[in-house]
């Protein structure tokens, strides 16, 4: 392992579910939804290696940090990574900036408990100060963690090109889950190794920086598709076509023991306007977030239920977040997507942690 690795000097903001035949790992027993930290001082900060700089902070970090003690996040995370379910398994979430907050958030959180193997374990495509993808490796018989927003090349964000003269954007890789599952083969994702430097390289099969990493059915993924309004609906579709395929597949005994998907409710933004805080992009970038929404006006929202309900489960939807405008990074008043860490992004990753518990 590289021992030089440092982190970044800045870093930015994702996450996937989907979930394939969850009838068959829901646990009897309810969740119960009210444990509460052990520890209400120091969730996270800049010391994890995969905080996020620019979130860290920014805002309004009392109420936020307020916010995310009060849910219990960091205990529901302690609980599920002990659970017994998700045993030395894979977890990958795929989706753009905001569910990068929510990987950093699950795995800060997890650095905070000591379940990571060591400070070192960890690689990420840095570029510009953002990371695109990013792997960590937890203690002996728990697991991984990824952050791989076009694994399987289901999702896309426009992320390519480059930003003041250096290239950035995710791994594109050769792994189509489509086609394996079409050819009743595993999933696969192509990773940066362990060894790789903490720096955006383009992929190819042929470096040694990168390696083919096996998904068995003892895994689990957590999509969303994002809220970029060029890549959203091909997203949906591809990901609609992926579940139409395996569920043809296990109902003629022919699945080939792929992991477990899930998909996470997409971001609520809190910007000015009639559609239940949805940015418009035909306006000018508003001067202050709303402090409240009415998100059942939000056609994403409604989107993401009509595409994706009864096909897999479906994680915080639940959640009332119409409420918490004002925890937004608020960067120059113009960002109302994005959110202050410790806060928000907890919660949702302690949706996914309720979520990891009710497997068998």
């Amino acid at each position: 392992m590289n021992l030089l690795k440092k982190k970044p000097l800045s870093a930015a903001v994702l996450l996937l579910t989907t979930a394939y035949s969850f009838r068959h790992f829901i646990a009897t027993e309810p969740v119960h939804r009210a444990l509460k930290n052990t520890n209400d001082t120091v969730l996270y900060d800049l010391s994890c290696p995969l905080a996020l700089d620019p979130y860290i902070g920014a805002g309004n970090p009392e109420e936020a940090t307020h916010y995310s003690i009060h849910s219990g996040a960091q205990a529901f995370v302690k609980q599920a990574l002990n659970g017994n379910a998700l045993t030395d398994s894979k977890i990958l979430f795929i989706g753009d900036s905001n569910m990068r907050q929510v990987f950093s958030s699950f795995s800060c959180l997890a650095h905070t408990a000591g379940f990571w193997k060591d400070d070192n374990a960890y690689t990420i495509a840095n570029a510009h100060g953002l990371y695109y993808d990013g792997r960590l490796k937890l203690k002996e018989g728990f697991g991984e963690i990824f952050y791989l927003p076009t694994a399987g090349k289901i999702q896309d964000y426009g992320w390519y090109g480059k930003l003041q003269g250096e290239e950035i954007g995710p791994i594109h890789g050769k792994e189509d889950w489509l086609e394996s599952c079409r050819e009743r083969k595993p999933f696969a994702v192509d990773s940066y190794t362990y060894d790789a430097a903490n720096k955006r390289v383009d992929y190819s099969a042929d470096d040694d920086r990168f390696e083919t990493v096996i998904l068995g059915g003892k895994d689990v993924v957590f999509f969303n598709a994002g809220l970029h309004p060029s890549t959203r609906m091909g997203n949906m579709a591809r990901l609609t076509e992926l579940l139409d395929c395996m569920e043809d597949a296990k109902a003629k005994k022919e699945d080939a023991d792929w992991p477990q998907l899930f998909y996470v409710r997409s971001n609520q933004q809190h910007f000015p306007g009639p559609e239940g805080g949805l940015y418009d992009h035909s306006k000018p970038p508003s001067k202050v977030c709303s402090k409240t929404v009415d998100s059942s006006k939000n056609p994403r929202l409604e989107e993401d239920k009509t595409a994706f309900s009864g096909k897999l489960p479906m994680i915080g939807f639940n959640l009332d977040l119409d409420g918490v405008g004002n925890l937004h990074i608020q960067k120059n008043g113009h960002d109302c997507s994005h959110w202050t860490q410790p806060g928000v992004p907890d919660v949702y990753s302690k949706e996914i942690a309720i979520a990891m518990l009710t497997i068998k």
